[in-house]
């Protein structure tokens, strides 16, 4: 069983917009999946549309489920979890090269 899960790395801000302070302008999150032994990890950025001033929320007040809240409905959580997937399967089962036998 694998387990998606995100976590923001930081946010790019603006320092004032619309009569509104500390703006979130762009979400650089990474995506993990998870199994028993093994992770991988895909990293992205999102860049999100200036709020509403109703809507605005002060920056000392996010959090980071809320953050994350904002950005997964702009992601395709099946394309990442299936390249995730993808990722975690390579990471359990290498390719392995190696030179001809007969090239010494």
């Amino acid at each position: 069983m694998s387990n998606l899960t995100f976590k923001i790395k930081n946010l790019e801000v603006l320092p004032w917009q619309n009569d509104m302070d500390n703006v979130v302008k762009t979400v650089h999150y990474s995506a993990i999946l998870t199994d028993k032994e093994h992770s991988a990890e895909l990293i992205g950025s999102i860049n999100l549309k200036t709020p509403e001033p109703y809507q605005f929320i002060n920056y000392n007040d996010l959090s980071e489920e809320l953050v994350i809240s904002w950005i997964k409905p702009c992601l395709d959580l099946v394309s990442i979890e299936n390249s995730l997937t993808s990722k975690l399967n390579s990471i359990k089962n290498p390719t392995i090269y190696k030179n001809p036998p007969w090239v010494n």
